[in-house]
């Protein structure tokens, strides 16, 4: 994951003084309300002080759509990481904070980003589930949601780390779980590596299946993602939209019992972190390249989990 290995360079060099001028800031000027045309925008409160501002007022039409199929268990607060904009100013262009802006479950933002989740979680006998809206992403940029389990593989103590080549080089590689990398809103992947190599299963490579927008699922409206997580780490992933359902992984060549085995170590001995970033550089189904990121906008809400918590992510 390109995009995400040149932002964790950037976090390098991040300063605690920026936090404080981030708290101090208008928060409502720094709102854009523009998300809210999207029908049923306003239908699901995340938590996050955009969603209240500017869903305060009156709301538009509600999706005709049915309503999405409550999540299980609890909440997954989201912190806030990095948002393009930011990078621009004066306060933010050189330096980064890893806390940034309020907690909540559901985010909808433009631009360069990235979230995780605040506690590491034991999904084994439960799962996630979430919402997202792609109809803003435009092609060849990469929306995403995905899990990382540090301590697995390299042993990276960092609370973000993943199994892409630069990390491999860096010693700080460790499971991750693509459960959804889209290239705008036409397709996504959901890809396993749960070991480091190349071409030899659920490695740095993967083991990938690929859904395709337009069927079963459009990409341009709203879906709900349902992530089943077994006790024996088989995972599988589903999309629904309008009383319709279409698998996105199950059963995939090269996700063995030794693919589920890692699974189920790094759930129960570390707890996975939720991470969700929005970047480009490469899309599925395996395409370099750049899109419009300044101008793709996406949101994800309600991401709830069943399980338990392994501890804060810091």
């Amino acid at each position: 994951m390109l995009g995400l290995a040149l932002a964790s360079v950037a976090f390098g060099h991040m300063s605690s003084d920026v936090s404080l001028t981030y708290k101090n800031r208008n928060l409502k000027s720094d709102c854009d309300c523009s998300w809210t045309s999207i029908p049923g925008a306003c239908s699901t409160p995340d938590g996050s002080v955009c969603w209240t501002q500017c869903c305060s007022g009156p709301s538009p039409s509600p999706d005709p759509s049915p309503a999405p199929t409550p999540g299980p268990g609890q909440p997954v607060e989201l912190v806030q990481e990095y948002l393009s904009d930011e990078l621009a100013t004066e306060h933010f262009g050189k330096n980064l904070t890893k806390l940034m802006g309020p907690m909540s479950n559901g985010f909808s933002r433009q631009g360069s980003m990235r979230y995780h989740s605040a506690e590491k979680l034991n999904l084994l006998g439960g799962g996630l589930t979430f919402t997202v809206d792609l109809s803003g992403v435009n092609d060849m940029v990469n929306a995403n949601l995905y899990l990382v389990i540090p301590g697995t593989l390299d042993s990276g103590s960092h609370f973000y780390c993943d199994n892409s080549q630069n990390y491999v080089n860096q010693g700080n590689a460790c499971i991750e779980l693509d459960i959804m990398e889209s290239n705008g809103h036409s397709l996504a992947a959901s890809t396993m590596h749960t070991k480091i190599g190349t071409n030899s299963g659920c490695d740095t490579w993967g083991c990938r299946a690929l859904t395709y927008f337009g069927g079963t699922i459009d990409g341009s409206q709203p879906f709900d993602v349902q992530v089943t997580v077994a006790s024996d780490g088989d995972l599988k992933i589903y999309y629904k939209q309008n009383g319709k359902t279409a698998t996105a992984f199950d059963s995939v060549s090269g996700f063995d019992g030794a693919a589920k085995a890692a699974i189920v170590d790094g759930m129960n001995n570390y707890g996975a972190v939720v991470v969700s970033s929005m970047w480009t550089g490469w899309v599925p189904p395996n395409t370099s390249g750049t899109g419009d990121l300044s101008g793709s906008h996406n949101t994800v809400s309600n991401v709830m989990y069943e399980g338990s918590s392994k501890g804060n992510t810091m």
